[in-house]
């Protein structure tokens, strides 16, 4: 039995299909702007039908190799790396397994972690997407943007609006084809380094369309930027006698 990450909701799963729920935490890429090494902690707590769950990991990440090590702690208790290249691997030590997949979905470059650590906060990567803004209001200390999505995302995104408060990206909200919302983010409890700002807490609403909602909330602590963080995972490499897995 595996287990899947589909927004932090843990689930058995056959093969590779473990991948496509993984890209959620997202990845960062090389950029000679930003410290060599960030390592931190992320504490994932979900809510669906009257569920809770809560996941606990560690992250790493090597901004010269455009590689990010994800250690999930048990019960789960496996790695997940991926690189800038869309390469994802999947190893678990106790057996010594390793599943393997390359995709555009695992580039380094789309993740939450990469919008922040990389300083895009004026558009948390919208025009990297595709997206264009067609509006900007601002309403107190509130500047509210509208974004329109490219062709491809159309038959279930008509907009997306992107909240900032000083300079910070607080609240993005996602729009159906209909207009209603269909998924809401917060960042909030920010904390700044020499390179970037990101937030420590984000908390994630999804709307089904049966009504019912899932409701995640991310942690991040223990955050180590450059010689801080130090960490035998930043060179951990996956056995070369590990079983290959479909």
């Amino acid at each position: 039995m595996r287990y899947s990450f589909n927004r932090f909701i843990v689930r058995p799963v056959k093969g590779i299909l473990f991948f496509m729920f993984l890209a959620i935490i997202g990845t960062v890429s090389t950029s000679f702007q930003n410290p060599t090494k960030v390592s931190m902690k992320m504490e994932a707590k979900s809510l669906n039908k009257g569920k809770a769950m809560v996941i606990n990991a560690e992250i790493y990440y090597q901004f010269d190799q455009g590689r990010m090590l994800t250690r999930y702690l048990p019960p789960l208790d496996y790695l997940f790396f991926t690189n800038n290249k869309g390469e994802a691997k999947i190893y678990y030590p106790k057996t010594n397994e390793v599943y393997t997949k390359q995709s555009s979905e695992f580039d380094s470059e789309k993740g939450l972690l990469y919008f922040f650590l990389s300083n895009k906060l004026s558009d948390l990567g919208m025009k990297d997407m595709g997206f264009t803004i067609t509006d900007t209001r601002f309403e107190e200390k509130l500047m509210i943007t509208t974004w329109f999505p490219p062709a491809q995302l159309l038959n279930f995104c008509s907009k997306v609006e992107l909240v900032h408060e000083s300079y910070h990206p607080i609240y993005i909200a996602y729009f159906d084809s209909k207009g209603k919302v269909f998924r809401k983010i917060f960042y909030y409890d920010y904390t700044s380094y020499a390179q970037f700002s990101m937030p420590t807490k984000v908390v994630e609403l999804d709307y089904h369309a049966q009504g019912d909602s899932v409701v995640n909330k991310i942690t991040y602590s223990d955050i180590r930027v450059g010689e801080k963080a130090n960490s035998n995972y930043f060179n951990y490499k996956i056995p070369i006698n590990a079983r290959a897995k479909d």
